[in-house]
C-alpha cells in the first residue's frame, strides 16, 4: 500500500510558466489508477496518420473539493508505462486564464514540435469558469494545438457544467466503459484507506503503546473526514505529536460542526483565492480576538505587492470580511459596553488550525524561539514571549522581514528583550511593528529609523516620544494605548499619511498642528487644550467609529468659533465629553459656565450616534440641539451617561427615544426631575414611556424629587410605565419618592432610599391589584434607615430567585413576610449587626441552594430545620465568631445540621 506524507503544494502566483510538480505518493486508488493508465493508453492506438484526421483527446478528471483529483493524476503523470509512451509531459496550471493563446505560451515555452504530448491542465473551477465556457477556452487552445497523434490533454476540474450545455465537442471524451457515460469522477477513499491515510500522518512520532489508546479517536475522526484525502490529511498533520487532550478537543470541535469536510474545504478555498490575507493572520495566537478595524489596519499596513491597496477600501474589505464569516473561519465575540453590544471575532479553533498548516513559509507563528526557521524567506513572523524569552540568532539575518509581532504567554506581561535595537537596525524594510508587550524605550531611535513602517504598536515606559519618531512618513497606524506616553513631539503632525491613532489615557495634550493631520479616520481621544481649540476637529472629514473628546485647563486660549458645528457630519458611533476636574464645581465661575455651555452648543452629536456620555459638565441647561426635538435626530442612541454635573438642572427628553436602552444619571446634584418639559401635550396617560429602556441607573441625585416636572399638577402620571425595563440601580436619591410601573423589572439593586420611594416599589397598584415588581427575580437591598415596609413587602415578590440584604443596621428581625419567596435559590445576609436568628419564615424555602452570611455578630446558632434544606449546596459564614465555631467539623454544635452541604466555607 502507498503512503502519502505530504500535503499537496498549491500553484505559486508568483511563478511565471509551467507550475511545479511535487512527486507525490498516496493511498488507495490503485484500481482506479491502473483503469485511468489502461484507458489513456489504448487511446495511443492510432496509426502514423495526418494530424487533421486523429484529433487531439482530452480526457476531464473532475471530482469534489479535497478528494485528491491532483494526487491522482500526479500518480498517473509519473506512472512508467505513461513516461514511455509520451516523449514531452507539461503541467500547467491555468486558472485564471482567459484564452488558448494564453495557456499555449505556458505549455510551449520553445516553438511547438510534432511530438507526442501529455499535458494536464489544473485546475478548472466553478469560480473560473461556469456554465461551460471552459470548453471554449479549450476549443480555442485546441485549434493551435498541433502535434504527433495521440497526444492527450488531462483537465483537471470540479466542475460538472459542461455536461448540460447542450452542445457537443469533438476532441472531449465524456466517457469511458467503467463511467456510464460521465467524465472520470473521483468519489471519496474507503473507510480504511480513510483510516491509513489519516494514521500515516497523524501517528508520527508516536510510540506503539500510545498508538493503541489513539486508535479509537482515530477511526472516528477519519470517518468524519467523509474519506475526504484532503481534509484527512490536514487534521492528521494538526494532531501530530499532539497529546491526547489535543486529540479529543479537535474530535469534540468536529463533532459539534454541523459540516466539518465543507468548513475545511471552504477555508482551503480561501486560501487558495485570497491566500495573502489568511496567510497574514496565520501569524496571530489561537483565540486572539479583533475588531474589524483592527484586521483592516494590519492589511493596509503590508505592501501593495501584497495586499493591494483595494482591500483597504470599505466596499472590498467589507466583501471580503463577509466571505471570512459565511466560511465559518470567524465568529462573533460579542462585548456589551455601556449596553452598546461591540462586536469583535475570533477565528474558529479547528479553521485556524487548518490555515496555520496550509500557511506559506513566509509567515511563522513561533511559540518557541528554538523552533528553526529559513531566515532567507520568511517575512512575516511572530512570537508569544514570556519573562525568558531570547530572541533567536537568526532574527538579525532576516532582512527581508516586513512584521514582526510580539504577544504574550499567559503568564506574561510586559519583557524587556536585551539588544532589541541591534535586532532593528537590520530590519529597515519593516512593514508592521507590534512591541506593546515590550518596554521599547531604549530602542526608540532605532525605530525612528525604520522609514518604510506602516504599523507601530508600542508599550514603553517612557513619557515622552522622541522626535525621530516623525521620520515615519509613511506611518498609518499609531498605537499607543499600552504606553505610558504623556507627551508627543512638537514635529508630529508631519506624520500626514496617519490613518489611525490611538493615544489612550496618559496623553496630556496633543501636539501643535494637530489639525494637520487631515488623513485621520480613528481618533480615540481628541484633547482640547493649550495647544489644540475646537476648531481642529474640523480638519478630520473621515472621522469614525468612537471619540473621546477630553476638555484640559489651558483651553480658555482659544476663541471660540461662532455658529459652526464640529461633530454633525461625522460617522461616530460611540462619543464621549469629558470636562477636567481641575475646578471646584461649587465655585464655578459664571463666565466658566457660559463658555461649558457654549462648548457642547457646538458639538451637536452625529445621527449615527449610538452612545452618549458627558462627564464633568459645569452648565446647567443642555444647549437648543439637545432641548428642540432630541429624539428626532438621535433616534438611533442605544446608551447616554451622564455624570458628575454637578449644576446641570435641566436634562434633554430622552423618553421618546425609541432605540434608547440604557440610561445612566450619576452626580448630578441639582436636578430635581428626569424629564423636566413643560409641553403637556408630550406626555399623557397613553404615552408609551422609554419604550425600549432595559437598563436604568439613578445615583446620587440628592435633589431628585419626581420623576418629570408634569408628575406636580397631573394625576395621570401614576399609570406610566417602563414596559422593557429589566434592570434598575437607584441610590442615594433621599427624595425620591414614587418610580412608574416597572412589570418587566427582573433586577432591583436599591441602596439610601426614603421610605417611601420603598414601599412603592414593594406594593401592588391598578385595578385589579397587581405586584408593580411582578417579575423581580434579583432584588439587593443595603444602607435603609428605615426597614418598616419590609414587613410585608415581600408578598408580592414571589418569583424572586436572588435576595441580598447589606448594611442594615436597625433590622432586627429577618421578616416574616420572607416565608413567600418559595423560588428563593440565593441568600446573601451582610452587615446586620442587630439580628440574633434566623427566623423560620426561612424554613419553607425548601429551593434555597447558596446562603451568605456575613458579620451578623449576634446569630448564636444555624437553625434545625437547615437540615431540612435537601438542595443547599454552598454555606458561607464570616466574621460571625459564635457561628462559625458551633459549625465546625466533626465537633462543632450546628454541624449535624449543615453536614449534608457540599461547600462549606468558614472564615
Amino acid at each position: 500500500m502507498l503512503v502519502c506524507h505530504e500535503l499537496p503544494l498549491y500553484q505559486d502566483p508568483e511563478r511565471e510558466g509551467p507550475s511545479f510538480v511535487r512527486r507525490v505518493q498516496m493511498i488507495g486508488r490503485q484500481r482506479e489508477t491502473e483503469e485511468t493508465v489502461n484507458f489513456l493508453t489504448s487511446l495511443n492506438l492510432y496509426p502514423d496518420i495526418p494530424v487533421s484526421v486523429v484529433p487531439v483527446t482530452v480526457v476531464p478528471i473532475l471530482g469534489m473539493p479535497g478528494t485528491g483529483k491532483t494526487s491522482f493524476v500526479n500518480r498517473i503523470f509519473y506512472n512508467l508505462t505513461i513516461r514511455e509512451i509520451f516523449q514531452h509531459r507539461k503541467w500547467v496550471g491555468i486558472s485564471g486564464l482567459d484564452s488558448g493563446a494564453e495557456i499555449l505560451d505556458k505549455v510551449f515555452a520553445e516553438k511547438m514540435n510534432m511530438d507526442r504530448y501529455l499535458v494536464v491542465l489544473e485546475v478548472l473551477s466553478n469560480e473560473d469558469h461556469i456554465h461551460g465556457e471552459w470548453v471554449d477556452l479549450l476549443e480555442d487552445f485546441l485549434t493551435n494545438f498541433q502535434s504527433k497523434p495521440g497526444s492527450i490533454i488531462i483537465v483537471i476540474s470540479r466542475s460538472f457544467s459542461f455536461l448540460f450545455n447542450g452542445r457537443s465537442k469533438k476532441n472531449i471524451i465524456t466517457s469511458w466503459s467503467t463511467s456510464k457515460d460521465r467524465p472520470y469522477h473521483l468519489g471519496p477513499l474507503l473507510a480504511d484507506d480513510s483510516l491509513a491515510l489519516f494514521q500515516s500522518i497523524a501517528f508520527r512520532g508516536i510510540s506503539e503503546e500510545d498508538r493503541k489508546t489513539h486508535l479509537s479517536i482515530a477511526l472516528e475522526i477519519s470517518n468524519i473526514c467523509s474519506g475526504n484525502p484532503r481534509v484527512i490529511s490536514i487534521v492528521a498533520s494538526i494532531l501530530s505529536c499532539q497529546p491526547p487532550t489535543k486529540w479529543q478537543y479537535i474530535n469534540k470541535i468536529l463533532l459539534d460542526l454541523q459540516d466539518p469536510v465543507q468548513c475545511i474545504l471552504s477555508v482551503v478555498d480561501l486560501m487558495q483565492q485570497e491566500h495573502p490575507v489568511l496567510n497574514y493572520y496565520s501569524l496571530f495566537p489561537l483565540d486572539h480576538e479583533f475588531s474589524k478595524a483592527e484586521f483592516n489596519q494590519h492589511l493596509g499596513a503590508q505592501e501593495q505587492s501584497i495586499f493591494p491597496e483595494s482591500y483597504a477600501s470599505k466596499e472590498t474589505f467589507e466583501s471580503y470580511f463577509k466571505k471570512l464569516r459565511s466560511s465559518g473561519y470567524i465568529i462573533e465575540c460579542p462585548r456589551t459596553e455601556k449596553n452598546v453590544v461591540l462586536v469583535y471575532y475570533k477565528a474558529q479553533v479547528l479553521l485556524e488550525e487548518v490555515v496555520k498548516q496550509l500557511a506559506r513559509h513566509e509567515y511563522r507563528l513561533l511559540e518557541k524561539p528554538t523552533v528553526e526557521v529559513n531566515h532567507l524567506i520568511i517575512k512575516h513572523v511572530s512570537f508569544i514571549v514570556d519573562y525568558s524569552w531570547e530572541a533567536p540568532l537568526w532574527i538579525r539575518d532576516a532582512k527581508q522581514l516586513k512584521s514582526l509581532l510580539f504577544f504574550p504567554s499567559k503568564s506574561c506581561q510586559r519583557i524587556v528583550i536585551p539588544d532589541l535595537h541591534l535586532i532593528l537596525q537590520n530590519l529597515e524594510g519593516l512593514l508592521a511593528l507590534d512591541l506593546a508587550i515590550v518596554n521599547c524605550t531604549s530602542c526608540l531611535s532605532s525605530i525612528g529609523e525604520l522609514k518604510f513602517l506602516r504599523y507601530l504598536r508600542l508599550g514603553i515606559s517612557s513619557e515622552t516620544l522622541p522626535e525621530c519618531i516623525t521620520n515615519l512618513v509613511f506611518l498609518r497606524t499609531l498605537d499607543l494605548r499600552c504606553s505610558k506616553v504623556r507627551e508627543l513631539p512638537l514635529s508630529f503632525h508631519k506624520l500626514y499619511r496617519l490613518r489611525h491613532m490611538y493615544i489612550g489615557g496618559s496623553l496630556i495634550d496633543l501636539p501643535p498642528k494637530f489639525g494637520e493631520l487631515t488623513e485621520l479616520q480613528t481618533l480615540d481621544v481628541f484633547i482640547v487644550g493649550p495647544n489644540n481649540g475646537l476648531d481642529a476637529l474640523h480638519s478630520f472629514t473621515h472621522l469614525t467609529g468612537k471619540l473621546i473628546i477630553r476638555y484640559q485647563k489651558g483651553r480658555e486660549e482659544h476663541v471660540l468659533p461662532k455658529a459652526k458645528t464640529f461633530l454633525k457630519d461625522k460617522k461616530l458611533h460611540e462619543l464621549s465629553l469629558e470636562w477636567s476636574s481641575s475646578h471646584n464645581a461649587d465655585g464655578v465661575a459664571e463666565d466658566d459656565d457660559k463658555e461649558d455651555t457654549m462648548e457642547l452648543e457646538l458639538l451637536q452629536p452625529p445621527f449615527t450616534l449610538k452612545s452618549l456620555s458627558i462627564n464633568g459638565w459645569k452648565g446647567e441647561k443642555f444647549p437648543q440641539w439637545a432641548r428642540d426635538h432630541f429624539s428626532s435626530f438621535l433616534n438611533d442612541l442605544v446608551s447616554v451617561h451622564i455624570a458628575n454635573c454637578s449644576r446641570c438642572t435641566h436634562l434633554p427628553s430622552f423618553s421618546k427615544l425609541g432605540s434608547l436602552k440604557l440610561l445612566e444619571l450619576w452626580g448630578l446634584n441639582s436636578l430635581e426631575w428626569i424629564e423636566s418639559c413643560n409641553d403637556d401635550s408630550m406626555i399623557s396617560s397613553e404615552t408609551t414611556y422609554f419604550p425600549s429602556l432595559e437598563h436604568l441607573t439613578l445615583v446620587n441625585l440628592p435633589q431628585l424629587k419626581r420623576w418629570s416636572r408634569v408628575e406636580e399638577h397631573d394625576a395621570e402620571c401614576s399609570s406610566w410605565s417602563l414596559p422593557s425595563l429589566l434592570n434598575l440601580r437607584v441610590s442615594g436619591c433621599a427624595e425620591l419618592m414614587s418610580m412608574p410601573c416597572m412589570t418587566s423589572l427582573q433586577s432591583l439593586d436599591a441602596s439610601n432610599i426614603h421610605q417611601n420611594l420603598l414601599h412603592d416599589l414593594l406594593s401592588f397598584h391598578g385595578s385589579p391589584a397587581i405586584p408593580k415588581l411582578e417579575s423581580l427575580r434579583s432584588l439587593k437591598l443595603s444602607n435603609l434607615s428605615e426597614t418598616g415596609p419590609l414587613s410585608k413587602g415581600f408578598e408580592c415578590l414571589t418569583k424572586l430567585t436572588e435576595l441580598s440584604l447589606c448594611w442594615l443596621y436597625n433590622l432586627r428581625s429577618l421578616p416574616e413576610s420572607m416565608q413567600h419567596l418559595i423560588h428563593l435559590r440565593k441568600l446573601v445576609l451582610r452587615y446586620l449587626p442587630n439580628i440574633a436568628s434566623l427566623s423560620e419564615s426561612l424554613a419553607g424555602l425548601s429551593e434555597l441552594e447558596n446562603v451568605e452570611i456575613q458579620y451578623c455578630p449576634r446569630l448564636k446558632q444555624v437553625p434545625i430545620y437547615f437540615s431540612d434544606l435537601k438542595l443547599l449546596k454552598r454555606l458561607q459564614i464570616k466574621e460571625c465568631v459564635i457561628l462559625e465555631k458551633r459549625c465546625q467539623q466533626p465537633d462543632g454544635e450546628d454541624w449535624t445540621r449543615i453536614k449534608h452541604i457540599s461547600d462549606i466555607i468558614l472564615g
